[in-house]
């Protein structure tokens, strides 16, 4: 363990928001800041100066000079930034680069593999993402042009997967869809670390629902809360949750869904449940920092995502005890056991979605059943101390 305390490890992320890929890293940190010398190199925004302030606090450095996150040349190539980082990343042991889209982080790879002999890892938070890449309908030539531009990215992505030592993907679905997509020939470099929360933080001593209500001054009653933590973006599938909640209130008419998150299908998404007349049905929240007091008022979590990594939103409303009804898709699908923590549907399927979460609600003692079961499962598999020690097994096995 000495020679393990002696490395100097560089934690890479591109993002420019906190959420789950940053909860991965600082539960990383929390175990790995008293074996390694740490730096994270990150973004300087408004919203990471926070997060990277309180992570100073355990002995970690930061350096905010991470490349822009845009797959161009613009968002690319600056010289100056690729010049701040030469000097950090020949000094390393183990640069350890997280990737929060599929695209991410590629310049920097190319770079630490010309200046650094050492030992280069990725995480592949969301690489299922390649799937939707295509999803919009463009006309001509604009479709041209985003085939040119996918197939441009693809090579280049090939490329930075063959000059990494050690591919962490974490789910195994995640791990079997890298493979099918760019070779079995990586096989021997991809495993599966699981994301991990601290389970102990959402486990409720009692019901918050009263409490949230009038924090939230909503000047209603529901019956039913039906929670949703997810940004409002394309990936995470709110657009069906919505169009199916006429359908859910007809059987439940006390309904109430709370979408806590922001980005920036907030406006359209209001919109629509406006247009929808769900006005009284549906609030949005913004982003929460009390997201433990909202689950424990809700009486189920729902995630109608089109793709996932491993949600930590799905982790977190397991170890509150929620009954959960969610897409079948990559990385979730590693965590929901159907019919035992919840029910799995298929992306965009309203009326299945609808059907699921009816069920549940008009039967509260299957959703203590499933709330029950999937905090035992959290808590045996997805806790953020397993978590942190596979990487830590990680990190000595690629040093070795």
């Amino acid at each position: 363990m000495n020679e393990v305390c002696r490395r100097k490890l560089i934690l890479y992320y591109e993002g420019e928001e906190t959420g789950g890929v940053t909860g991965v890293i600082e539960n990383i940190i929390c175990k790995i800041s008293s074996h390694h010398r740490v730096k994270l190199v990150c973004r300087k925004t408004s919203s990471l100066r926070a997060w990277s302030e309180k992570l100073v606090a355990q002995n970690v450095e930061i350096e905010p000079i991470a490349l822009h996150n845009k797959a161009d040349l613009f968002g690319w190539i600056d010289f100056k930034r690729l010049g701040r980082l030469v000097p950090l990343f020949r000094s390393a042991d183990i640069i350890h680069f997280h990737l929060h889209t599929a695209f991410s982080c590629l310049p920097a790879i190319f770079l630490a593999k010309i200046v650094h002999a050492k030992a280069l890892i990725t995480t592949e938070h969301y690489i299922t993402q390649l799937q939707y890449m295509r999803r919009r309908m463009l006309r001509f030539p604009l479709s041209i042009a985003r085939e040119v531009k996918i197939r441009s990215l693809m090579v280049l992505k090939r490329l930075s997967l063959k000059y990494v030592d050690r591919i962490v993907t974490v789910s195994d679905s995640n791990r079997r869809f890298l493979l099918a997509t760019f070779g079995s020939s990586l096989e021997g470099k991809v495993e599966s670390v699981p994301n991990g929360i601290e389970v102990e933080k959402y486990i409720s001593t009692g019901n918050q629902k009263l409490s949230l209500l009038n924090d939230l001054q909503l000047g209603v009653n529901p019956s039913h809360i039906i929670t949703v933590v997810a940004g409002l973006n394309n990936q995470k599938g709110h657009e069906y949750l919505i169009r199916a909640v006429p359908q859910i209130i007809k059987q439940v008419p006390r309904a109430l869904f709370l979408f806590v998150g922001d980005g920036h299908l907030r406006k359209r998404l209001q919109d629509l449940a406006q247009e929808l007349g769900l006005a009284e049905h549906i609030v949005f929240t913004g982003a929460r920092r009390d997201v433990p007091r909202i689950l424990s008022a809700s009486d189920l979590f729902v995630l109608p995502s089109l793709f996932e990594g491993m949600p930590l939103s799905l982790l977190e409303a397991m170890a509150a005890g929620k009954a959960i009804v969610a897409t079948n898709v990559g990385g979730t699908v590693d965590v929901v056991v159907p019919n035992v923590t919840g029910f799995l549907v298929p992306p965009k399927d309203i009326n299945a979605l609808a059907e699921k979460i009816i069920q549940l609600l008009l039967d509260q003692e299957l959703r203590n059943e499933f709330g029950r079961r999937g905090q035992e499962r959290v808590r045996k598999y997805f806790d953020r101390k397993q978590m942190a020690q596979k990487y830590m097994e990680v990190y000595e096995r690629i040093a070795q």
